[in-house]
């Protein structure tokens, strides 16, 4: 069985420092490591590891919707970043 090593995040220096934090708290993990686990356990796991990491979300308009087409149900989460963010990244040179 081909067992996968860490990623070595101070060898690349093009991760992004977010997703460095995450692939090192990913990596310094105690138990067995992902591709071990079970489908579900491996998703619970990544769920308590995102929801111990700090965050800031930018304002947004959420709003549910159900989708039926065919007999077939399908319930969507649109997101949408608030005006007056948009109207600030508007502001922000580009070039």
């Amino acid at each position: 069985m081909n067992t996968a090593s860490p990623i070595e995040l101070t060898s690349n220096p093009k991760v992004e420092h977010n997703t460095h934090a995450f692939l090192k708290a990913l990596n310094s993990a105690e138990g067995p490591r992902l591709e071990q686990l079970s489908p579900k356990e491996a998703r619970d796991a990544l769920v308590n590891l995102q929801a111990s990491a700090p965050h800031d979300l930018p304002p947004a308009d959420i709003e549910h919707k159900t989708v039926e087409q065919d007999g077939l149900s399908v319930s969507l989460t649109i997101v949408r970043a608030m005006a007056d963010l948009m109207s600030w990244l508007s502001a922000i040179p580009t070039g």
